[in-house]
Formats: C-alpha cells, structure tokens, sequence
C-alpha cells in the first residue's frame, strides 16, 4: 500500500459546516476506501461509518480528496446549560475528535477488492471538528478554515492572542447580578485555566481572583456570570467584594500567569430592574452559545389557528315523549348545549415580542446572529426553565439617521404549542 498524506494539519480545528477536502494519493489505486472514526470518553477511536469508496480526482492519476465535513456535523449536538450551574464544563457533545483510516481497492481480475483487515490500513492525521459557521468575509485572505486557528489554546499562541468562541464584543456589555453567563474556548494546551479578576470604578483590583481548574483538551464552556462565579467562590466571598465590583474581567492564562487569549469585561448592573427582562440564549457562529437580557417591557400575544366543523344537528322530539321514570327526556339526539358548527385542531402559539437598549452598532451586529440562528431559547428568570423559539421576526435599527446608537426588536414565537383539547 502507498497511500500518503499531503497538506493535512495534525490537531486542527476545522468549521464543519464549510466543506473541507483531505488530500491523500496513491499512484496504485483505482478508488480509496475508508471509514470515519471519532474518539470516545475512554479515549478510543471508533468507527462512526461503515466502508466508503473515494474515485480519484478527475483528470488525476494519483489524487484523491476526502470531504467528511457533512458526516461528522451530524455527530456534534448542542446543549444548553441551565441557570447557575457550576463554573466550567466539558461539552463532550459539542466537538468531536476524529480521523479516518483508508485502504487501496484494485481490481483483481475483474473484481474491484480491498484489504477488509483494518489493521493494515493506513491512518491519518488526527484533527477536531466544530459546529460553527465561519462567514465568508472572515476567511478572506486565509486558507481553508485558517479562522478558527485564532480561537483554540495550543503551545504556539502568544500572549491575549486565542479569541473566544463568539462575535460578541469583549468591553461594551454589562450583566445584571441573577445573569447566567457562559464564554466557550478550545483548548489543546495543558494547564490552561480562566482567571476572573473584580475591579473597582477606578478600575483597580478588589478582593482575591477566582480560578477555574486547569482544563483538559477540548471545548469548554466556562461561567462568567455573577451566578457562576458565586458557585465557583462562595456566596460569603462574593458578598465581601460585591460592594466595591464594578467591573469583572476575565482572561484565559497559562500556569506561569501567562496571559494567553484576549481579554473580556463587562459592567456589573447592580440596580434593581423596574421593568419586565427577558434572558434569551442562542447558539452562535463560532460554535458557543451566547446570552443577552433584554430590559423592556415585554408585549406577550397569543396566536391561534383552527378548522371548523359542521355536524348535522339530528332531530327533538316533543318535551313529553320518551320519559323515563326519573323525568327525564331520552333518545333525543340533540339539546340547548349541542353545538352544530365548531371548532377542532385548535393551535395555540405565545409570541413575545421586545426591544433591546440603546447600542453601538458593533454590538447590535452581534445581536443580529439571533435572527439567523438554528437554536434560540428563552430564560425564565425566576425559575431558571428554558424554552425554545421557533421562529424569529426582527427588526435591526443599526444605526438610525443623525444618532450613532440603535437598537434591535425581536419577535419570537416559541416551539412549543399551547396545549388544547381535541
């Protein structure tokens, strides 16, 4: 066998919902056969596809290029973490580690056959496998996927260079004290861990850091929020601090105190909101999972579809026919309370509809990623309870004419109907 391996890079981080093409040649083979394998939670690697058959380049005696891409999207599932869990967490789910072994098939005689003992195939490069969705402009000027090289943790990142798994802006957000919050990163370096500082109104440093563990290799989802630090510390710690906190920042850093990714701020919102707020959570384009709290009154309609039917209304006799000995009347087929037209199949779906505050426009760009997202959910904030948003009407006031902030307004409809009787 004379298969190799040509341009593929060991540990990668690849968008699995932009095609990618592995590039392997054999000047023998008339097709490559191969199988697609991911890495399990005891750290084996398994076969995730039976045998599948790769022709040759077209007009190529020994290219062969292999797209999984498809095949190994359908294997990421996305899960949302509810209110005030702990720190931080693996999302096993979330990525995948994979790689593919291939063997040659040839004809012998006039038989197309391959070697069927896996042992003697050729293995390639290992890599990881996210469900993000890089935009075209981004890649522009990069090769394949080179995006995503800025957003994983490894041994020759620099100093605040990994960017963190979203569009949202690192300095221009606050948070109320009861908001959940959860940044994601990919991490392949060890002892890598998120320090979270609390700063002042001058914007010097209060109270004792708090420390994530040292994460392991893969995607992490790691609370930020003033919940998710009070599970991280303690409530006694955070009431300490919690009077001179105007600001919490924090930064993913080596073992030696390195600072390896940018850093993220935002403004802690200790007032007490008079008005109605609404935590909604959506599933971002570089793979993580966003949130933001909009602080307006909330315009809640129920929509309702149905059929009508028409059923014929029988026949009444006379009021002194068919008496039973109780008094009552019998074998009619109809009353005062018979319906003749009605109504069946009865659809009840809540809409919610708000506004956000006043924003710069590179904050409510981000925002916009909730119209085009394919997982939305709203937060009860009382209960902590999510629901899921089926569709999303928007409007996105980027910039209004003569004033330099806007605003956006959603409209959403949630997946699960209201409950009717048949």
């Amino acid at each position: 066998m004379a298969i190799t391996e040509q341009q593929n890079e060991r540990g990668k981080l690849y968008d699995l919902t932009r095609p990618f093409a592995w590039l392997y040649r054999s000047p023998t083979a008339v097709n490559l056969v191969y199988k697609i394998q991911k890495k399990d939670v005891f750290g084996m690697y398994q076969n995730i596809t039976g045998p599948l058959r790769q022709p040759k380049e077209f007009g190529s005696a020994y290219n062969f290029y292999i797209n999984p891409s498809e095949i190994l999207a359908d294997e990421i599932i996305t899960q949302i973490r509810f209110k005030n869990e702990s720190d931080s967490r693996m999302e096993f789910s979330g990525f995948i580690d994979f790689r593919l072994i291939i063997t040659e098939e040839n004809y012998f005689g006039s038989l197309l056959q391959y070697d069927t003992q896996e042992s003697n195939w050729f293995t390639s490069t290992t890599a990881f496998g996210i469900d993000a969705a890089i935009q075209h402009q981004e890649t522009f000027g990069l090769s394949q996927d080179k995006w995503l090289d800025k957003c994983r943790v490894h041994q020759q990142a620099v100093t605040n260079s990994v960017k963190f798994l979203t569009n949202k802006p690192v300095t221009t957000t606050d948070m109320g004290v009861d908001d959940s919050e959860y940044i994601y990163t990919f991490i392949q370096e060890k002892r890598i861990r998120l320090k979270i500082s609390f700063l002042t109104n001058s914007n010097s440093s209060t109270g004792t850091p708090a420390y994530t563990p040292y994460l392991t290799y893969g995607l992490h989802s790691i609370g930020i929020g003033i919940p998710n630090i009070i599970s991280m510390i303690s409530l006694n710690q955070w009431n300490a601090v919690q009077p001179n906190v105007h600001k919490v920042r924090y930064v993913l850093e080596r073992f030696n105190g390195d600072e390896v990714s940018e850093v993220g701020e935002y403004f802690v919102n200790k007032e007490k909101c008079t008005t109605e707020r609404l935590r909604v959570y959506w599933k971002n384009r570089k793979g993580g999972i966003d949130g933001y709290t909009f602080n307006s009154e909330l315009a809640v309609n129920i929509d309702v579809k149905s059929k009508t039917f028409q059923s014929s209304l029988g026949y009444r006799r006379a009021n002194d026919e068919d008496v039973n000995s109780a008094g009552y009347i019998v074998n009619n087929t109809y009353g005062s309370d018979t319906r003749n037209i009605g109504s069946t199949n009865i659809m009840g779906t809540e809409t919610i509809s708000v506004t956000s505050k006043f924003h710069k426009q590179e904050t409510l760009k981000w925002l916009s990623e909730i119209i085009t997202s394919p997982q939305v959910w709203i937060e009860n904030l009382t209960t902590g309870n999510l629901n899921s948003v089926y569709s999303i009407q928007s409007k996105a006031i980027l910039k209004p004419k003569g004033k330099s902030l806007g605003q956006m307004k959603l409209k959403l409809r949630m997946s699960n109907e209201l409950m009717t009787q048949r």
